[in-house]
């Protein structure tokens, strides 16, 4: 999956939620140890924070950046960016039950 979002991002660099599924992926790879490149964190910071850049209405943008500020433990840009998403598209249930989670 990370090889396929990589691809996309290399396509169409440009779109916000390819970046943002890209950064989920390798936020996973963080979280539960999957097949991680070196500093799956950083990666997927940076990619969600690229993601934001290109989708500011992006609510699956601001969605990848909560999560990856939460686990790299910057927890007032955390709050932020998952009240955003939330604020962008409040009919999302995995951004209210991840977001609310980790709230």
């Amino acid at each position: 999956a990370r090889t396929a979002l990589e691809r996309a991002v290399e396509a169409a660099p440009n779109d916000a939620s390819c970046w943002a599924m890209l950064s989920t992926i390798v936020l996973n790879e963080h979280m539960h140890g999957l097949n991680p490149l070196p500093d799956p964190l950083g990666r997927a910071v940076a990619a969600a924070q690229r993601a934001v850049e290109l989708g500011p209405t992006n609510s699956m943008a601001h969605y990848a950046s909560a999560c990856a500020n939460f686990f790299d433990q910057r927890f007032t840009e955390f709050r932020a960016e998952g009240e955003r998403a939330i604020q962008l598209n409040p009919w999302d249930s995995l951004t209210l039950a991840w977001v609310g989670t980790l709230w």
